[in-house]
């Protein structure tokens, strides 16, 4: 009977060393989610049309002070002596500023500038729009009237000084 018992002993022990557990489970060989960038659309910039003037640049249309001319630089401009200017000298300044200085016979001189578009009327009867502007140059289109015969005038979309 002792081997009896020992034979039940041994058999408990032996199946307390057996255990019903689960086997772990392998690792994945299944690969890592990727992720995918979609290349964003590059924009697609599209240059102004070229600024054109009907008088192209040259200032000697403007002697009656009726033309359309292109400034993209410094130059001075000849006007019939009816508008009582010794000298209008206009200059281009990027990207939007067109500056002017005018030597008067009789009623001094003015300067000042214009940014963006616009409009200046000078007393002596003498006017001048900036109808179009970009980085290269501006439009300007002159006109033989005043606004005001007792003081120079003006308008602008981003700046406008007169002195004198």
């Amino acid at each position: 009977m002792r081997k009896a018992a020992a034979l039940l002993l041994l058999a408990a022990f032996g199946m307390a060393g057996c255990s019903s557990k689960a086997p772990e489970a392998a690792p994945s060989s299944s690969p890592a989610p990727s992720t995918t960038t979609t290349p964003q659309p590059t924009p697609t910039t599209t240059a102004p049309p070229p600024l054109a003037a009907a008088n192209g640049s040259d200032v000697k249309a403007c002697q009656k002070a009726d033309c359309e001319i292109l400034l993209t630089g410094a130059t001075d401009v000849p006007l019939a002596a009816k508008f009582g200017v010794h000298q209008l000298s206009l200059k281009f300044v990027a990207p939007n500023r067109v500056e002017f200085t005018m030597i008067r016979t009789k009623m001094g001189y003015s300067r000042g500038y214009l940014e963006g578009t616009g409009h200046l009327s000078f007393a002596n009867g003498l006017s001048f729009d900036v109808e179009r502007v970009n980085a290269t140059g501006a439009v300007l289109r002159f006109m033989p009237k005043t606004d005001n015969s007792k003081a120079d005038t003006g308008n602008s979309s981003d700046g406008l000084a007169i002195y004198g």
